[in-house]
């Protein structure tokens, strides 16, 4: 038996449809937090008591501690660039600022 074009695509577009309808796997949430030369022990969930960081409390109560942390650069002009690029600082060639980064 020869099959024509039309008869291959209709197939394939029917075939979706046929294997049944599956509920999306939940996608997980991600928060982002860009901060500048903040150290943990300053924030109220760590034990502070002269700074008031009310949201990252909430976050804090509800189970959310942020114990790990990435930088691309130690210095924070390179380490955003990065991040929102996904070039490294090398690749970057030292730019100051994510305008820098975007010239190119």
């Amino acid at each position: 038996m020869q099959l024509s074009r039309r008869h291959f695509v209709a197939g394939g577009l029917a075939l979706p449809g046929l294997t049944g309808a599956k509920t999306p796997e939940p996608r997980p949430n991600v928060v982002l937090i860009l901060v500048d030369y903040l150290p943990s022990w300053i924030l109220a969930c760590y034990g502070d008591k002269n700074v008031r960081t009310p949201n990252i409390a909430r976050l804090a109560k509800t189970g959310v501690r942020l114990l790990n942390h990435f930088a691309a650069s130690p210095a924070p002009g390179p380490g955003r660039a990065s991040l929102l690029t996904g070039r490294t600082a090398l690749q970057l060639k030292g730019a100051d600022s994510i305008r820098k980064a975007n010239r190119r």
